[in-house]
């Protein structure tokens, strides 16, 4: 969904950053803004109600206010089927838009003087609100729309992955091999792994180069100015929600498009059956005494094939419209794409036994190819959703 606004209010302030977002207003729940802010959806959670994003400083060194100027911002929704049953007047999205002065970022990396790229937060608060109090904003959020275009003009050493961006070298590397990959999937060329991402829309216009808008989990520090910032004129501005009972009776900002909006969603949380292992002896001197070898086991799971397509749910309008495809099913462990296998338990040398577990969390991805029956450019899109593991006939 994209939203454009055209400024005629005539007003000066010192900023260097625009900062939107999107809230739902509703005690209603809705799947609808859980893609943002995130890049592995746990569909278990609590809907997520608000995003924000600040955006990146302009590549030609202008400042981002100014009358007569148009703005526009999107943000990725996910299908919600039952926003069709929620009367209209019970719930709508509310849309903001502020500045603010920072001089310092760092996305998990390198600090630096310029947002090269667009940052958010759905943590159910206002990241950037500190920077009008203490002048320091900190939290985990995302790096998020970065393109082909934005991605080369923050490369500054391709070899070892040094970035303008302020994310570390290697995340950066990773994603650039991993925008890549996505590229080459939404011109037909499927690639084996596409590595680093796991959120992302791709393609969907004939536009030259083509178009990319991904998702990426970094840690987050702003630092600015605590009394330069404040809300565009005629903002915020609420409306009703496509998709959703809106009547002939309607006043307000109503939809022309009034029909659910996204591609796709899950109906309910993946789980994945593990019933294969393997051990690993391994010898250590006893800490204790320092006299003794003692022996252990490490235990690792084996991750079967399973194929998760049923958990998928699409939007039938889409379908009215599209072809929509199954390119690829991957799991995605610690940062490891389709991984053999991990470590979830223990036999220590002390005969304590520990599992089964896995430390970090376990996910889906999927690469699905939308592409229009009129014959126009398709898209893309590769979502990833937290599975749950289920150990049965754990050996110890």
């Amino acid at each position: 969904m994209r939203i454009y606004l055209y400024l005629t209010t005539s007003f000066v302030t010192t900023s260097s950053y625009i900062q939107d977002g999107i809230t739902v207003v509703s005690n209603c729940k809705t799947s609808i803004l859980n893609y943002l802010g995130q890049d592995i959806i746990d569909i278990a959670k609590e809907p997520n109600k608000q995003y924000m994003q600040m955006q990146p400083a302009s590549i030609d060194g202008s400042l981002p206010l100014a009358a007569n100027r148009w703005y526009m911002m999107q943000y990725e929704l996910a299908y919600d089927p039952n926003l069709a049953d929620i009367p209209y007047k019970d719930i709508q999205f509310s849309w903001t838009l502020n500045y603010y002065n920072v001089q310092q970022i760092s996305l998990g990396g390198n600090i630096t003087g310029t947002l090269n790229g667009t940052i958010g937060s759905s943590s159910g608060s206002n990241l950037f609100k500190p920077l009008l109090g203490v002048g320091k904003a900190v939290g985990t959020g995302v790096l998020a729309g970065v393109g082909k275009d934005l991605m080369t003009h923050n490369t500054i050493n391709a070899e070892t992955g040094e970035n303008k961006l302020g994310l570390s070298n290697k995340i950066f590397k990773d994603v650039a091999k991993g925008v890549s990959a996505a590229l080459s999937a939404a011109s037909g060329n499927i690639p084996s792994a596409i590595m680093g991402l796991l959120s992302a829309v791709v393609g969907g216009s004939s536009s030259t180069p083509t178009p990319i808008s991904l998702t990426l989990k970094a840690e987050i520090e702003l630092k600015g100015t605590g009394t330069e910032g404040g809300a565009f004129p005629s903002t915020p501005v609420s409306f009703w929600i496509p998709g959703t009972n809106i009547t002939s009776e309607a006043t307000g900002f109503v939809p022309v498009y009034n029909k659910n909006l996204g591609v796709l969603y899950l109906h309910e949380k993946p789980t994945l059956l593990i019933n294969s292992y393997y051990k690993e002896k391994y010898e250590e001197l006893d800490p204790m005494y320092g006299h003794d070898m003692m022996i252990g086991f490490n235990y690792y799971c084996l991750f079967p094939t399973v194929d998760f397509s049923d958990y998928l749910i699409f939007n039938p309008e889409i379908e009215k419209l599209a072809y929509v495809e199954i390119l690829k099913q991957d799991i995605v462990y610690s940062g490891e794409v389709n991984p053999k296998s991990a470590w979830c338990g223990e036999i220590d040398i002390y005969r304590d036994e520990y599992g089964p577990v896995l430390l970090a969390i376990l996910a889906i991805r999927f690469t699905i190819k939308v592409s229009p029956k009129n014959g126009t450019s398709p898209s893309i899109i590769i979502k990833t959703f937290e599975i749950t593991p289920k150990f049965i006939n754990w050996p110890l």
